[in-house]
């Protein structure tokens, strides 16, 4: 690294001062190698100059008896975790000119090494590669010298080592102290640093503090105040850069939670579904709606029996659900208690049930539905969908504010849910203490492992009434027939109501004849399935039935899905809903065209390659539409991944005839972000497309 230095608009200049490493040079004097500087006395006015200054004794004793030097070259070493250090000085007697310093780094200096200048008089760094390798300052000392250190090496980012953070699990409450205390080591000092914390896994983060020009061991203490939001997945991070230049990010491999002592709901007016969302001292329905009760709403609230139906209750219990009947006006309520973080374990019984939400595990939210245990006559506790293919427990969940039912993806404080349980002896449900969410689209969405699966979610409504759970559509391992794993059955009607059921009396399932789902095996080729549903409501008026049909259209591109109503029908594929004037019960009648394998591509063109050739529109919001090229028939996998690589959707799992295809994803249950598309063939190719989510 060459260091030149002139005084600004004069003729005072000095070029030529190297500061270098050679094979074979010592840390002393090497003959032909280090070379003393031309200025050995220093002239009695107008000058400048630069010179590493080493006294002519032990390892610098040289024959010339030099002490300041134009080249200073050391044995050549490895940098790229170490420094070295080149003292220079600055002689001038140019009172209060500005002396500008230029540095040239050599074409073989190692482009990731930093270059790094210590001022000594001003005790201040500065990185040379951001300041464009020049320094300025002004000299007014009368005549004198300034000294600088020149550090060059360092490619490694300062490491990080903690401690005192929170335990991994570890659980605070809203206003408590999260400890935040961590050494950082650098063999340049640091430049900045900064420590944040974040409460949904790493995906948004809070900056806690920042600090600036810090020694090369440095230990700092950021704690701070839990917030009032909740959370089980909290994160710490520091962020450090040396004056080198390195950058290194280290996320606390831990996690901790935060849970606030008040939960807050806003219960609807009419009738919906409740539970108690923390641990109480007493769960009397005076206390847990106490509220209500100083607000002077009138209100009931029920437990519900299978085979006696409801019943007033006056006290109630953590973990189950209840139906709860407001008169007036929704009103807010709010309880201060101890959240659950543990497993909690309730017995239920033959038939419907209402469950609670015993466990808080995401911001606002508790568990995932997916993360429920079953344990059937005292036996091994399963996962709900196993527990759906045993034949035991219906793997769906539904809650009700009043206006319709909808799927649950996650149970959520305050709410109750409905939860089918076929007859058997004894059927326990118990909480796990897990952190895991599932994607949005729960137990509706495709499986993983799909092959020619896929499903038409149906939504009827009618004013502020709403059924948000009924579809149809194909599962492998489904039959003709009742498949408690599958067949989602229609929970029970509130006081007010519209709902899309399929009518099976034939099917002779415990649970009734009514469904909200009706799912079948996957059909033959040449096969032109229908399905039957009946639209039923409480009140007459316009209701309108809505149909999505992306997964449908996916697999089957150009096959038509017919939807016959009284007074008309629609393709599906074209016209995604209509409306009737409702006056009482009818029939919705769906047929599907012969299935015959998957249609050709939106053109005739035959790629010459399997690619991914577009995505619009993107960003998108919600839906994204990708077009990719098959040149030969091929089973095409087309799955989405998150940021964190984790799975939120499979688009496809077909085969595809040679062309150009499409798929639409809509994202409307996710959250703003960046995922990624993935597409392979059984040819052995992939290839992946950004995507960015912007809400």
């Amino acid at each position: 690294v060459n260091i030149a230095g002139e005084v600004d608009g004069s003729v005072l200049a000095d070029n030529e001062n190297v500061a270098a490493m050679f094979p074979g040079a010592s840390d002393g004097y090497d003959s032909g190698l280090d070379i003393p500087d031309g200025s050995l006395i220093t002239p009695p006015s107008n000058y400048l100059e630069i010179y590493f200054p080493h006294a002519a004794t032990g390892d610098w004793t040289n024959p010339f008896s030099a002490s300041r030097w134009m080249y200073d070259v050391r044995l050549n070493s490895d940098l790229t975790n170490a420094i070295e250090t080149y003292t220079f000085t600055v002689n001038t007697d140019q009172d209060g000119e500005d002396v500008i310093l230029n540095f040239t780094a050599s074409n073989d200096y190692p482009s990731d090494y930093g270059v790094v200048l210590f001022d000594v008089e001003d005790d201040n760094y500065t990185d040379l590669k951001d300041s464009g390798y020049e320094y300025d300052y002004t000299f007014d000392e009368g005549a004198g010298s300034f000294n600088f250190y020149l550090q060059l090496g360092d490619a490694t980012a300062p490491s990080v080592t903690y401690d005192n953070i929170p335990s991994d699990g570890q659980l605070y409450d809203t206003g408590d102290t999260v400890p935040v205390e961590w050494t950082l080591t650098d063999v340049t000092d640091i430049k900045t640093t900064a420590a944040y914390y974040s409460l949904n896994g790493g995906t948004d983060w809070t900056i806690v503090g920042s600090t600036e020009s810090d020694p090369r061991i440095f230990t700092w203490d950021k704690s701070f105040t839990a917030p009032t939001t909740f959370t089980v997945q909290g994160k710490i991070r520091v962020l450090a850069t040396d004056w080198a230049g390195n950058s290194g990010t280290d996320i606390s491999s831990i996690t901790f939670k935060i849970a606030p002592h008040t939960r807050t709901f806003t219960v609807p007016l009419g009738t919906s579904l409740v539970s108690v969302p923390e641990q109480l001292n007493n769960y009397f329905v005076e206390t847990v709606f106490a509220d209500l009760e100083s607000a002077g709403r009138p209100y009931i609230v029920y437990k519900y029996l299978e085979g006696t139906g409801y019943i007033e209750v006056t006290e109630l219990e953590f973990g189950q659900g209840y139906a709860i009947s407001l008169g007036d006006a929704a009103t807010s309520v709010s309880v201060t208690g101890t959240p659950m973080t543990g497993s909690q374990i309730l017995g239920l019984n033959t038939g419907w049930n209402i469950v609670g939400a015993a466990l808080a595990t995401t911001t606002n939210t508790h568990l995932s539905v997916s993360e429920l245990e079953f344990s059937v006559d005292g036996g091994a506790w399963t996962k709900l969908a196993q527990a759906g293919i045993d034949g035991t427990i219906s793997p769906f969940l539904y809650y009700n504010d009043g206006s319709g039912n909808t799927a649950a993806t996650n149970l959520e404080p305050w709410k109750g849910y409905w939860l089918w349980v076929e007859e058997t002896d004894s059927v326990r449900m118990r909480t796990n203490a897990s952190d895991v969410t599932t994607p949005a689209g729960g137990l509706s969405a495709p499986p993983e492992e799909q092959t020619d699966e896929w499903f038409v979610p149906i939504v009827v409504t009618q004013g502020d009434l709403h059924d948000a759970v009924a579809g149809f559509g194909v599962r492998e391992g489904a039959s003709d027939g009742f498949d408690l794993a599958y067949d989602m059955p229609a929970p029970p009607s509130m006081v007010s109501f519209v709902r899309a059921v399929f009518n099976h009396p034939e099917w002779d399932a415990r649970v009734g004849s009514h469904f909200a789902r009706d799912m079948r095996a996957p059909f033959e080729v040449g096969e032109a399935p229908s399905w039957v549903f009946r639209v039923e409501a409480t009140d007459p008026g316009p209701v309108t039935v809505q149909f999505d049909v992306t997964e449908f259209t996916n697999r089957f591109p150009g096959v038509t899905l017919e939807a016959s109503y009284p007074g008309g029908s629609i393709d599906l594929t074209e016209t995604n809903s209509f409306t009737v004037n409702y006056t009482e019960a009818f029939d919705v009648v769906i047929t599907v065209d012969a299935m015959n394998d998957v249609a050709d591509g939106v053109d005739t063109e035959i790629p010459n390659e399997f690619s991914i050739r577009s995505a619009h529109p993107n960003p998108f919001n919600p839906s994204v539409t990708v077009e990719f090229g098959v040149p030969e028939a091929s089973r095409i996998r087309a799955e989405v991944f998150n940021i964190n690589g984790r799975h939120v959707a499979t688009l496809s799992n077909s085969t595809y005839q040679p062309g150009v295809h499409s798929l639409t994803w809509n994202a409307a249950g996710l959250p703003s972000g960046i995922y990624f598309l993935a597409v392979s063939s059984d040819h052995g190719w992939s290839a992946s497309k950004k995507l960015l989510l912007m809400k």
